[in-house]
């Protein structure tokens, strides 16, 4: 959005756009699978992963909630934006999460975690989570999938307080962490080999996301641009959401298969996220 509304602006007026060279997204990719290129299932930098998949029992960890979903089929998707949090709501919890010495993505990650449990999800979640290898170097502005894919577990089991569950969350993003540099693709073809000519995953996947509109380039220009954030599928097998942060606050975008089940389960999850958040933002519990 920045870099069209700066050309736009500089060639209206008969001038050279002044944008910031970037490094090249290919080159990125080409040097990526050099790298990789000798890794087998056997070398030591996998053992993350096959810890996580000797605990979750599969690669990919399943979403826990019932969607109405038939094996190997693809469904019409619905595609649904909705508020969680204003403003003032998001700084409050942004606040909350500080003094439990984390950061807010750290709070809505526990807060999906709780939210899954109190709908009848497991007292252990277990989810992939994208990670952002962009940068703020030469690929900075780089158009590119710069992001690798990672499995984060930590409990919620029913008592836990937000503290405690803080903890767990800082602790699992840690060990995480120490495992960031093997790509994603890379260790699904190695230890999952039987999925990974599929060309989705082979069923609903746990997945949590978070981006903060807030701090990208020309971010100060979004409302006057009227810009709109596009996420679309035309099918899918399972469900996605995406959690975002603007200056009105607090959001999810959610894609899903569109069976009655499914349009049943996200509608009372998002509901528990909401009343979570707000617990978590004004009382300091779930």
């Amino acid at each position: 959005m920045h870099d069209i509304a700066t050309v736009y602006a500089a060639l209206a007026r008969g001038r050279r756009p002044d944008l910031p060279e970037v490094g090249s997204y290919l080159g990125y990719s080409r040097e990526q699978r050099r790298r990789y290129r000798e890794m087998d299932a056997d070398d030591g930098r996998l053992d993350h992963w096959k810890g996580f998949m000797a605990r979750n029992g599969d690669f990919f960890p399943p979403f826990p909630l019932d969607l109405g979903l038939e094996p190997g089929r693809l469904y019409p998707t619905v595609n649904e934006l909705d508020p969680l949090l204003s403003a003032d709501g998001t700084e409050a919890l942004e606040a909350r999460c500080r003094k439990a010495e984390g950061r807010l993505f750290m709070g809505l990650l526990a807060a999906v975690g709780v939210s899954l449990r109190k709908e009848g999800g497991p007292d252990v979640y277990r989810g992939l989570m994208p990670v952002n290898e962009r940068g703020r170097g030469s690929y900075a502005h780089t158009m590119g999938w710069f992001v690798n894919t990672m499995p984060v577990e930590f409990s919620v089991a029913e008592g836990q307080g937000l503290d405690e569950t803080m903890a767990g969350v800082s602790a699992a993003l840690d060990e995480m962490w120490r495992h960031v540099d093997v790509p994603f693709v890379k260790a699904w073809s190695l230890l999952a080999p039987e999925h990974f000519s599929l060309r989705t995953w082979p069923f609903a996947v746990n997945f949590f996301s978070y981006l903060d509109f807030r701090k990208v380039p020309g971010a100060r220009h979004h409302t006057p641009w009227r810009a709109r954030k596009h996420i679309w599928s035309s099918r899918t097998n399972g469900i996605c959401f995406w959690l975002h942060r603007n200056d009105a606050g607090l959001h999810m975008n959610a894609i899903y298969a569109d069976t009655p089940e499914a349009r049943r389960t996200k509608a009372a999850l998002g509901r528990t996220l909401v009343r979570t958040l707000e617990n978590m933002a004004h009382h300091g519990t779930f």
